[in-house]
């Protein structure tokens, strides 16, 4: 097999021809990476909340004891889940409940500008970084550098990341893939043998893994990529002992697999199978796998097999190739080392290969492939597919492959997703809501933001995490509905001066048929909203405050713009704490005040 020099590979790298076909092409590409970051954004603002979620609540008593300075800093090593040291991710949530009120927003932010940051990473490393000469930069490779960047920015920004985006607890995966794009980046920099430069490297791999236990996957590409540099051998021996010494820091007391559960047939091997091939190329093709299993393997099985011919190119053969090459395969390499940890991890429930926190790993190999392979000059694909007859064909055509898989995988899968985050957000305001009103006891009222229901815990309260919200004013205790509604009925001069809101629609009371719980809705005309834009409707009864709602947005996102367009109205929906009696007086309110009153 011929092996390439450098300069060889600079003549004819990015030089990709194109033609009208394919240049549509990466217009409609960037056109549609555009509609994904807007809808993925606007979907946030509009489904977003206040307070704990599902894992959050049980990790609420270090919170408490945090808040409270009851706490001490090695709690921020303490093992979570029997595998993870969230170190980086425990602080940034006590600074949401110190200093933000526990509203989500910083994590939120966090989430946001890790993604932000990441995308950044990647455009330097394609724009920038994607040529080891300057007589390279040719007008020819823009085209090429325009669709690795649409996909980039359509993966990152992806809806398929909106479960990762609400659920602020896993704002664990943003900054571990951050960091981990960072220790590469930083590695693999144009500069021989700088210490400095590999302990910065160092510094943020080891960061990445105080995000997530996931994070721990980068140590045998960094390793490699470390030798591979040409450090001195003494380097090499330091940076070798130090991460042995910090990886059995961090793997004691873990919990792991016992020994009764090797004791089945042919279990070695069927785990050798499940771990390093099926589980990998499951968890890497969701959420296309999620719904068609076998068509997920199928196209990611040779997507992996191109990914070990690369390092086998590189690491056995020595051929060259460019830095953002290696910078690619190496976050590819990482993101394969994640799915084989999860599988070790999850072997007993190889259902959980499609779970939605994994997704930001999925959209990082995915983004990291296509860059990979959009950016291997044509010279190179004559010695990476030697034994084959159409590597000139796959070279030429290597646009239209990577679109139609990009269309396949995620394209597809962004409604469905965007449906899920606007249904999950009404799920979560709503229980949330009626958490603040004292329903902690009705299990099925908070449901959605109950840890681990599907494990069987049943939480028959929540008596001291909600006397801290409502001591502190923090989760959904600071929204300005719940402060509102805290602050009681307003004078009666108050009143007198408040008009009468016009175009009241419909007002409905009905209890909750399990529960018992009093649940109301009204729903105001689209006149009235321009006018008052009222955030929040409540309840009186005799001078009490009987409860409030808030607006219930459409599950569906079509059903939701359709109705907006259309002038229907806006349905708020809400619950009471006591039946009220005939004499209702129901105010809107806006802003932490009231606008005017709907009744009297």
């Amino acid at each position: 097999m011929p092996i390439l020099n450098s300069s060889d590979i600079n003549k004819n790298f990015w030089r990709v021809k194109t033609g009208l076909f394919q240049e549509t092409l990466i217009r409609v590409c960037l056109f549609v990476s555009v509609l994904v970051v807007i809808n993925t954004c606007y979907t946030l603002y509009l489904n977003y909340w206040h307070g704990p979620f599902r894992d959050m609540w049980e990790i609420f008593p270090f919170l408490i004891d945090a808040v409270e300075s009851r706490w001490h800093w090695g709690e921020l090593w303490a093992l979570y889940g029997g595998a993870h040291r969230l170190v980086v991710p425990k602080l940034l949530y006590v600074a949401d409940y110190q200093w933000f009120a526990g509203n989500n927003h910083l994590l939120l932010l966090t989430s946001v500008v890790c993604q932000i940051f990441i995308t950044v990473f990647f455009f330097k490393a394609i724009w920038v970084q994607g040529t080891d000469s300057k007589e390279c930069r040719t007008e020819s490779s823009r085209p090429i550098k325009y669709l690795m960047s649409a996909f980039v920015l359509a993966l990152q920004f992806s809806a398929t990341l909106m479960f990762n985006f609400l659920h602020t607890f896993d704002v664990q995966w943003f900054t571990c893939c951050l960091f981990i794009v960072i220790c590469f980046f930083v590695l693999l920099l144009p500069v021989k043998h700088s210490i400095a430069l590999l302990y910065l490297s160092l510094f943020f791999g080891l960061l990445a893994t105080m995000s997530n236990f996931a994070g721990m996957a980068f140590w045998p590409v960094w390793l490699v990529l470390v030798l591979k540099k040409g450090y001195s051998w003494k380097t090499v021996a330091l940076v070798f002992a130090v991460s042995s010494i910090y990886i059995l820091c961090y793997v004691s007391a873990m919990s792991g697999v016992h020994s009764s559960d090797l004791d089945k047939p042919f279990f070695e091997l069927l785990l050798f199978l499940f771990v390093f091939f099926l589980f990998p190329a499951l968890f890497l093709s969701s959420p296309l796998s999620e719904f068609h299993p076998f068509a997920g393997a199928f196209l990611s099985v040779p997507v992996l097999m191109l990914l070990a011919r690369f390092w086998w190119l590189y690491l056995v053969r020595k051929q060259q190739f460019p830095r953002i090459c290696v910078f690619f395969a190496a976050l590819a390499l990482f993101c394969y080392g994640v799915s084989a940890e999860i599988a070790l991890g999850r072997w007993y429930g190889p259902e959980h290969y499609h779970a939605s926190r994994y997704q930001n790993i999925v959209v990082m190999f995915w983004s990291a492939f296509f860059c990979l392979w959009l950016s291997l000059p044509e010279s190179v694909f004559r010695v990476f597919f030697s034994r084959l007859n159409f590597a000139g064909f796959l070279a030429r055509k290597k646009i239209v492959l990577c679109t139609s898989v990009f269309v396949v995988i995620f394209v597809a899968y962004q409604y469905p997703s965007t449906s899920q985050a606007y249904s999950m957000g009404t799920n979560v305001r709503l229980a949330h809501l009626a958490f603040t009103l004292g329903y902690s006891d009705k299990v099925p009222l908070i449901m959605a933001t109950k840890s681990r229901h599907w494990a069987g815990i049943e939480w028959h309260n929540f008596n001291r995490e909600y006397q801290f919200m409502k001591d502190h004013g923090v989760g959904p205790m600071s929204e300005p509905a719940y402060r509102l509604y805290e602050s009681g009925l307003p004078s009666g001069q108050y009143l007198k001066k408040l008009p009468i809101c016009p175009g009241l629609g419909k007002v409905r009371i009905f209890p909750h048929v399990e529960t018992a719980v009093i649940q109301f809705s009204v729903t105001l005309d689209t006149a009235f909203m321009s006018e008052y834009a009222p955030s929040s409707i409540h309840v009186f009864s005799d001078g009490r405050p009987l409860g409030y709602a808030i607006p219930y947005y459409e599950r569906e996102p079509l059903a939701h713009f359709k109705k907006s367009l259309s002038g229907e109205g806006v349905k708020f929906f809400g619950y009471l704490t006591d039946q009220p009696a005939r004499s209702i007086l129901m105010l809107a309110g806006s802003g932490g005040r009231y606008v005017c009153k709907l009744s009297n």
